[in-house]
């Protein structure tokens, strides 16, 4: 089936939120310009993200997002879009000040169907991306989206940003500047965390720095742009004076530039977590909450361990601002010491097949449901995950409270019974968990972790709710 009428000229791609978010587009707009080598393809990106488009020879324009409210800001879009006369738009960010005036303007859209009111827009090229697979990262959203135009991921796509040396030498020139000694490993820590997540305390930072001083001989950088990350900064230098120190990026630039040099980097997930993933920085990766997972957020193809402990957290995970610091507190000072000893000598998880069974073990919780009659099959079943890593735990009786202070993903039914009941549990989860738990109603064994996982990438995949 011929999907365009007309030759495609000029492409608008719509990314106008985080940094983070545009690190991991990116593999996918130069999929799209490999797609339409002979198309214009032009951004419209944030004034923050849209810092890291000279660095990315596959995008040809960048337009910025429009300040305003209202009425005007829908019309200054409307015109800037009829001034450019773009052929298809891809909508990853997904506003309406942007969709309808683009609507009006330009021949095709691409965007995601669950946005019902912009369906009649989508109906034709878009998608419904259903979010409650929980085995696709981020990245594999971001390509899904462009299913009707063609395109799919390689196997082998990973984030990658190169660095021009002048930038580097940038970057070398700064970490000098604060006393830092290029000639011995440089471990880079970003203080900040992103949207919907949580930053572990300061005093952590503390605890772990003077351990790891007192064991390898490596020196910290710390970086930080808002209040909350400085006061985190300077609680971290009054308790760590020596071989630590506070670099100032005021750039992107510099920022890329320090990062260059890092020989391991630590940090919540971030923005400048993705990027030290795509320059390809071993990395100690800390996910606090349990609303943010490594299987969607993990710093793919680049050498990194999980640091994650969040299962004695009773509380719902909210999007932002939680009072609570469990999480936080939990977060082992020897599991990060532990895990940075084998980064520096060359270990950790690298390979993107094997990064999926690491980051499925870090992030996805199974309850199995027994009953009399399946007691010894539960038993075997639960004693083999732990084996391999899985977290699992084994009930007769489930109920909401279960699933919410478990932050259970998979429900493994082996009675075979009450599906219904097991189906309505799940959805009313969701509103707490962010996605319902998948149930599962079979008693068919597994022989391994990787069939394990295999089995419920598949079972995700299909899944209708």
């Amino acid at each position: 089936m011929k999907v365009f009428k007309t030759p495609i000229k000029k492409i608008l791609v719509v990314r106008s939120d985080a940094i983070g978010d545009m690190v991991l587009t990116l593999p996918a707009i130069k999929a799209i310009k490999e797609k339409f080598p002979d198309a214009q393809l032009t951004v419209l990106a944030s004034p923050a993200n849209a810092q890291l488009l000279p660095y990315c020879p596959f995008v040809d324009a960048v337009i910025l997002k429009k300040e305003g409210r209202g009425i005007k800001k829908v019309w200054g879009y409307f015109k800037l879009f009829r001034q450019h006369s773009f052929d298809l738009v891809i909508h990853y960010s997904v506003r309406d000040y942007i969709v309808w005036p683009s609507w009006l303007t330009s021949k095709y859209h691409v965007g995601d169907k669950a946005h019902l009111i912009f369906w009649p827009i989508f109906r034709k090229l878009g998608v419904f991306y259903r979010n409650h697979n929980r085995t696709n990262h981020v990245l594999d959203y971001n390509f899904e989206i462009l299913k009707k135009l063609g395109i799919k991921k390689a196997t082998d796509t990973k984030l990658e940003l190169s660095v021009p040396q002048d930038i580097k030498d940038d970057g070398k020139a700064l970490l000098r500047q604060a006393g830092v000694d290029i000639h011995k490993p440089v471990i880079g820590i970003h203080c900040g965390v992103g949207f919907g997540n949580k930053a572990i305390e300061a005093g952590k930072y503390v605890s772990f720095i003077q351990e790891a001083l007192n064991q390898h001989d490596v020196q910290f950088v710390l970086t930080g742009y808002t209040e909350k990350e400085k006061e985190a900064i300077s609680y971290i230098l009054e308790h760590c004076s020596e071989s630590v120190s506070y670099v100032e990026t005021k750039t992107l630039d510099e920022l890329l530039g320090v990062l260059s040099h890092y020989s391991v980097y630590i940090s919540v997930d971030t923005g400048p977590f993705h990027i030290a993933a795509s320059l390809g920085i071993p990395m100690l990766a800390i996910f606090p909450t349990k609303r943010v997972k490594p299987v969607s957020w993990g710093p793919l193809g680049t050498r990194h361990f999980v640091v994650r402990a969040n299962r004695r957290c009773l509380h719902d995970c909210p999007h932002q601002g939680c009072p609570y610091t469990v999480c936080s507190d939990d977060i082992s000072v020897r599991d990060m010491l532990e895990k940075f000893k084998a980064l520096l000598v060359g270990q950790g998880v690298s390979d993107v097949g094997d990064q999926l069974v690491y980051w499925f073990k870090e992030s996805l919780h199974t309850l199995v449901v027994y009953d009399d009659d399946t007691k010894e099959d539960a038993d075997v079943l639960c004693k083999s995950l732990h084996e391999w890593g899985f977290y699992a735990i084994k009930t007769r009786k489930v109920d909401l409270k279960i699933l919410r202070e478990n932050d259970i993903s998979i429900i493994r039914n082996l009675t075979i019974k009450k599906k219904l009941r097991f189906f309505y549990l799940a959805q009313r989860a969701n509103k707490f968990l962010h996605h319902p738990p998948l149930c599962d109603h079979s008693r068919e064994g597994v022989s391994s972790e990787a069939e394990w996982v295999n089995r419920y990438k598949k079972m995700f995949h299909l899944r209708l709710f």
